[in-house]
């Protein structure tokens, strides 16, 4: 998996289900410019087939801020993005999930890619969202419904 619009810096798919696939975006890729502002808006969605009773399936976006075409709050120790099902992150139902790995099914990931620039009016509404709204954002503003974004936003369509 690769793109011009990312860097893949690591990938794991186990024989059950779990998965992680870390990225870098690219910015000037993404926005068309070196010294852009806006957000970098990725809308997520996770489903699983036949549906899991642990790990339920999951729709949201969350928000990059970009300020003179550089990630704020940036930590070059950690990758932009992160997208996993792992065992370790669940706690108490650890053994649950471990029993279930080399069972059938699958996750399907899909995700769209925006750009909202700062003079753009969707910008005020992404710059209200909260870091607190979507836990899976992990610390990335983040909402679950976004009112009025369209495809003229749209970037990228699945991390390919």
């Amino acid at each position: 998996m690769h793109g011009k619009y990312f860097e893949l810096i690591h990938e794991y798919h186990s024989a059950g289900f779990a998965f992680s696939v870390s990225i870098n975006w690219n910015i000037p890729e993404i926005t068309g410019k070196i010294d852009s502002n806006g957000y970098i808006v990725q809308y997520f969605r996770r489903k699983s087939e036949p549906a899991n009773l642990f790990v339920g399936d999951i729709k949201y976006f969350e928000a990059w801020k970009i300020e003179n075409g550089l990630m704020t709050d940036y930590d070059a120790d950690r990758c932009d993005d992160c997208i996993c099902v792992d065992t370790d992150l669940f706690g108490s139902i650890n053994i649950i999930l471990k029993k279930s790995l080399g069972t059938c099914g699958k996750y399907i990931v899909d995700t769209e890619v925006y750009w909202i620039p700062k003079t753009d009016s969707l910008y005020g509404i992404v710059d209200k969202w909260s870091i607190e709204t979507v836990k899976q954002a992990n610390g990335l503003k983040g909402d679950y419904s976004f009112e009025g974004l369209s495809e003229e936003y749209l970037v990228l369509k699945g991390l390919k």
